[in-house]
Parts: structure tokens; sequence; C-alpha cells
């Protein structure tokens, strides 16, 4: 009996080992946070300097702004953004290409080919404006359009009415698309009071590397041979998988939930900003790769290549260019006279136009490659557009070169190595246009 109390005594008095175990746990837990702490500071401090350089590219900064990423929530939404596990770049049979919704139960009569209303009637209460171009008017559609309503707005004519955009713009876009668009709407019934034309870059800058390489007539869309001629072609096949796959990265990375809180996180947005670039390299080496002729084989077939023509040289191929781009943009004027609509026509500004802009050298290592493939056909091709708008305001058109926007500002103003420009660029080209309509319209 003693022994057993004895032993019951010895157990009471041992030392209970669990505050040992919490003090232990206590202790990885702080080292822990400290850890991340110490991440969370380092992310901050990256950020910041990549925020000073103004050269940070993030999902809550450029692919969707807070606004659209809260209307993420919202079901009904639909983003309107480039290509995506969402949306089919299709053949069109007038104006070349259109994007259209992935799932059949969202095509409907407002879905003609830019995943909004196109079609609207003239009223005194509104004031209908067309945006065409490519990628950088696409910008400035989804960018800055509030913006552009705000400057429009400011025109007496325009007082009082609400301001409807059009955004009739995609990727790649080039003369005479954008003429055709807006003789295919006008036939549907569309009516526009406005028609603002934001082009250039993608008339002289894409032929060469992608069309031309292939022997494909310099007036058809772009990559033509490789939308009608090789989808049978194993390795275009392949690529326009892997091609998908890296498109649908993308698109995840913008509409995903972990985007909605990870933006409270400077890690979080760090980790996210260093995987949508990874992802736009990745997507740039396969869109090369689907560009080069050995890749596609030859164009041998005239819906792939149209008619032959041949070039003497250079010259001879950019003066081609720009008179394409120059008839296009008259035709548009005369066609927007004929149907009581106001034109006008904006040439996009370009870092690889000599002496428009001063870069420092962190925009310079962003924002300019001097082997970047579209920069030859700039550099070619520019000083001919600007020498054909002066023709263009000669003719009566409202005619604006935008090549010196930025000749006197030193801050970073273009987002990528090709023309696309930051939001402080995009919010600066949409003063400035719609300045100009306010200013030269009746």
């Amino acid at each position: 009996m003693a022994d057993n109390r004895e032993k019951r005594s010895a157990r009471g008095s041992s030392p209970s080992p669990w505050p040992k175990r919490w003090k232990w746990l206590g202790f990885r837990a702080a080292a822990l946070l400290l850890v991340c702490i110490c991440i969370e500071l380092t992310s901050f401090v990256a950020l910041k300097v990549m925020g000073a350089s103004g050269l940070r590219v993030d999902v809550a900064d450029f692919l969707a702004g807070e606004e659209e990423l809260n209307k993420l929530d919202n079901p009904e939404y639909i983003p309107l953004r480039g290509l995506g596990p969402d949306f089919d770049e299709v053949l069109h049979p007038y104006v070349g290409f259109v994007l259209t919704a992935s799932d059949p139960a969202r095509q409907d009569l407002s879905d003609i080919g830019w995943l909004q209303p196109t079609l609207f009637k003239k009223s005194p209460e509104r004031v209908v404006v067309a945006l065409t171009g490519g990628s950088v008017a696409r910008q400035i559609y989804e960018l800055a359009g509030n913006t552009l309503k705000a400057e429009l707005a400011k025109a007496p004519r325009f007082a009082g009415k609400e301001i409807v955009i059009v955004g009739l713009c995609l990727g790649g876009y080039k003369q005479p698309q954008q003429l055709m668009i807006l003789n295919y709407l006008l036939t549907l019934g569309g009516e526009f009071d406005v028609v603002i034309n934001v082009d250039g870059f993608n008339e002289v800058a894409i032929h060469e590397p992608e069309n031309g390489r292939n022997g494909v007539f310099p007036i058809f869309p772009r990559w033509w041979q490789g939308r009608v001629n090789d989808v049978v072609n194993p390795d275009m096949r392949a690529y326009a998988g892997e091609l998908a796959y890296l498109r649908k990265q993308l698109q995840q990375i913008q509409t995903s939930k972990w985007v909605k809180y990870s933006r409270y996180f400077q890690t979080g947005r760090l980790v996210r900003i260093y995987r949508i670039k990874s992802l736009h390299k990745e997507i740039d080496r396969v869109v090369a790769a689907m560009s080069n002729p050995k890749k596609q084989g030859g164009a041998t077939r005239y819906i792939a290549s149209g008619p032959r023509w041949t070039f003497a040289d250079d010259d001879e191929l950019y003066d081609h260019l720009t008179e394409i781009w120059r008839r296009s943009s008259l035709q548009m004027h005369n066609l927007a006279a004929a149907n009581g609509m106001e034109y006008y026509h904006f040439l996009q500004p370009n870092q690889y136009v000599e002496g428009s802009k001063p870069m420092s050298p962190e925009e310079m290592r962003h924002a300019y490659d001097p082997n970047m493939r579209y920069r030859p056909g700039a550099v070619k091709g520019y000083p001919g557009l600007i020498a054909a708008g002066h023709k263009l305001k000669e003719a009566g058109e409202n005619y604006t070169d935008l090549t010196q926007l930025f000749v006197n500002e030193v801050a970073p103003m273009y987002y990528d190595t090709c023309c696309h420009f930051l939001q402080p660029g995009v919010e600066a080209l949409a003063h400035k246009i719609g300045s100009v309509v306010v200013a030269q319209g009746k």
C-alpha cells in the first residue's frame, strides 16, 4: 500500500512534457512569422523599386484594374481581354478575324465579333463612338475608356449626352481591316456619330516578320497562312495547342480567386508579376516559332498566299504598305462623310521612332530591344507614315500625328519592347485624342 502511494507521489512530482512542447511550438511559430515578415518586407522593397521606375506590370495595375477585379465577383461579368480560355479568335469572311465566346450559350446577337454590343442607332440622347485600330487602340478602350469619355464630354456638341464607345479593335488589326469593319457594321445597320482610328504601327511593323516571310500578300490580315492553310500541319497544331495553354494560364492568373486575395500581400503581387512576365515571354517564343517559314512551309495555295506580288527592295515594299494605310484611311474619311459621321485619324506613338521620347536606362532595359522582331518594320516604315500623314491633312482629313506626344516626357510610358503603354501612357493618349476631337469637331 505504501509502495503504491510512493509510486503515485513520484509520478505526480515528475515535470510534464507539455510545457516544453508548447514552448517549442511557440518558438517555431514565431520563427516562421519572422521569416514571413522578412519575405514580405523584401517583396515590399522590390515592388517599391519597380514602382519608382514606373515599370511595374501587375494584374491589378495593367491586366485588370482594382475596379475590374471587383467585377470578377459578378458571374455575369465578361472581361474584355484578348485571347483566353473563354474566347476564340476565328476567321471572318469580311474582316479577317474576330473574337467570339467559346461557349455557344454566350453567343447572341450582341456577339458579332467583339464581345460587346456593336450595332447602335443614332439618337439625340447619346453619342456613339467607334474606336478602331489594333492592340494600342484596345488598350485605350479597356484601360482608359472612361478618360476618353470624360474628354469627349467637354465638347459643347456632346453636352448632356450619353457617350457610348464601341471598341472595334483587336491585337494585330491593320488596314484595310478597320475600313472593312466600318463597312461591315454599316451594312448591318449600325450607326455611329464619331469614328476614331488609332493605328500605324501594325501596318508597317508586322508584315515582314509574319506574312512577308511566308510570301503572303501584304494586304492580308496577320498570320494569314497559319489561319487558313496550316491547320493540318502537325507542328502548327502543336504550337497552337501550346499557345492556347499559355494564354489559358495567363487568363487564370487574371481571373482566379487567388488574384483577389493575393494582391493584399506584397509577396503575392511580386510572384504574380514574375509569372505574368514569364508567360508573356513564352507566348512571344511560340508566336515567333509559328511565324518561322521553316516551321510552316511555303505558302503554295492562293487561299493562303493571295496574289504573288514581289518588291524590288525595302523602299518599294514600305511605300506599298504606307499607301495601303493612306488609301484605307482616306476611304474611311469619305465613308464617314457620306454617312454623317465625324472621322478622326491618329498615328500612334512608338519608341522606335527616332527622337520621339527620352528614355532612361531603366526604360530602355524594359521597353527597348534592338533585336525585337517588329523593330525593323517600325524603323523603316514610320518615316513614310509621317510623310503620308501630311497628304491626309491636305485631303481634308482630321489627321493627327502623335509620334511626338512624349518628346518631352522623361517618365516611363512604354510597357513592353513592342508598342504598348503603361497606364500613364494610355491615359495620356486618351486625353490627347479626346481633346483633338473636341477641338476639331463641328
